[in-house]
């Protein structure tokens, strides 16, 4: 699977490639605009890339982080930078309708648009997306967890950010496996969890209040997945406690800090 450093360059060249002939000239207003939702470590990785394409090709891109995780911000701030004559725009969705609204807007204006990270709702205005299979990795990672349990147990489901577009589509993918298996069942699912230290809290308490009850945990975002690593290191140290299989969807960056021998790492996938 592609590094996601370089997820970041194939979107903006793609633009760029688009407008190739515009584009060769210094100064004045980048003709790309590449936008990112709110800081997160997901962000800063495709952001590096953004930044490589500028270095191998020379042309310019503006790049934007807003304030909040919602489509309502991300409105607010593209169609301000709408207005100042960039020729092409790299975009999360926020939501699957709510950023296709924005998409036709800029589309009708005679701007280029593309989506990165994550699925606008289908039909489209936007020339194409870059993204993971969302909900085929969760699957993936839950049949996996599946077979490390012995085909059954209770599963502690972890979300990250509820405003993310792919947490929904995290979650269906991850209660169609459990569904196919009949011994199998999520008995908790917990979610929103913006920083590490909040998510330590939710998973501390989780296994405070199910620890006999727990066999399995799924993480499919950075915080809860950091966390939950520390939290498991921290678990199996007592050889009282029972074993916990554990299943992560994680950024690149985020490797290191999760191998021990209580983890199980599956997929390195760009995602938010």
């Amino acid at each position: 699977m592609k590094k996601i450093v370089l997820i970041g360059a194939v979107v903006v060249l793609a633009a760029g490639v688009i407008i190739v002939n515009l584009t060769r000239k210094k100064g004045g207003v980048e003709p790309i605009v590449w936008y990112g939702m709110m800081p997160h470590p997901y962000k800063t990785e495709v952001r590096s890339g953004v930044e490589r394409f500028e270095q191998e090709t020379g042309l310019q891109v503006l790049k934007v982080v807003g304030q909040q995780w919602t489509q309502d911000n991300e409105n607010v701030n593209v169609e301000a930078l709408s207005t100042r004559g960039h020729k092409a725009f790299s975009i999360y969705p926020g939501d699957p309708a709510g950023a296709n609204a924005l998409f036709g807007q800029l589309k009708s204006r005679g701007q280029v648009v593309v989506a990165y990270g994550a699925e606008p709702g289908l039909p489209t205005p936007v020339a194409f997306t870059v993204a993971t299979d969302i909900k085929a990795a969760a699957m993936t990672a839950t049949d996996k967890l599946i077979d490390l349990m012995g085909g059954k147990g209770r599963i502690l489901n972890v979300l990250e950010l509820v405003t993310d577009i792919n947490t929904k589509k995290r979650d269906d993918g991850i209660r169609e496996v459990v569904a196919a298996h009949p011994g199998v069942e999520i008995i908790q699912t917990i979610s929103d969890m913006t920083q590490v230290s909040e998510a330590t809290v939710k998973l501390q308490s989780a296994l405070a209040a199910r620890m006999d009850e727990i066999d399995g945990i799924i993480t499919t975002g950075y915080n809860p997945t950091i966390a939950a690593a520390s939290v498991l290191a921290e678990w199996h140290k007592n050889p009282g406690h029972k074993k916990i299989r554990f299943i992560v969807i994680i950024y690149r960056q985020g490797r290191r800090r999760y191998r021990s021998g209580s983890v199980v790492p599956l997929h390195s996938l760009p995602q938010a």
